[in-house]
């Protein structure tokens, strides 16, 4: 393995693909000019020879100036794509507590093509902002599967969404009174030749 794989690289098996390792770690020393950004670098690996098959870079994947990054997991659920096409997830999570407390979480989806490792997909799939002192607050969550339908050669992609918004704070209900609104909503995306459009917030 020619890469100089940090100690705090998370490794994880690839479920239902044999042989195959994927490595992820995250790095903010190139972002020195932006004190939020963090880099995110992820390895897919023949378990049996520790050679890299494919691989993936992404300057600032996390930036933001709010919300500082925590950590970086793998989801590899079955996002099986096409016929002998299975992509995996890649998890980003942070977390900011100030005079809001706020959570982010953002999905990639990743495509093993030759050897790189294609982004068709990154979605916002949860955020909570609460803010104190009877202010506005609001909770999303959105989840992916996907669909026995495709288009142009890749399947569609189905995210789920809950919302409940709190428009007078939700830190002191009794004295607050707060308006929650609650709504739900599923969202198809359909691959238009090099990836998903994506859904934020």
């Amino acid at each position: 393995m020619t890469d100089d794989i940090p100690e705090e690289a998370q490794f994880k098996a690839w479920p239902g693909v044999p042989d195959r390792t994927l490595i992820a770690w995250t790095d903010d020393e190139s972002a020195s000019s932006d004190e939020a950004a963090v880099d995110l670098t992820v390895l897919v690996v023949q378990t049996s020879t520790a050679h890299v098959l494919q691989r993936y870079h992404e300057d600032k994947a996390w930036n933001s100036e709010s919300v500082q990054f925590e950590s970086v997991e793998f989801d590899t659920a079955n996002y099986t794509l096409a016929p002998g096409s299975r992509a995996f997830g890649v998890r980003m999570f942070g977390r900011h507590l100030g005079f809001a407390a706020e959570e982010s979480q953002t999905l990639r989806l990743l495509e093993p093509v030759g050897v790189a490792l294609n982004k068709v997909l990154t979605l916002q799939t949860m955020s909570n902002l609460a803010t104190r002192d009877c202010g506005e607050g609001h909770d999303v969550v959105r989840t992916l599967a996907v669909a026995p339908t495709s288009t142009r050669g890749r399947a569609d992609l189905v995210v789920h969404e809950r919302r409940q918004d709190t428009p007078d704070g939700s830190s002191a209900p009794t004295r607050c009174h707060p308006r929650v609104r609650r709504s739900e909503r599923t969202t198809t995306l359909r691959f238009d030749g090099m990836r998903y459009p994506g859904v934020g917030n």
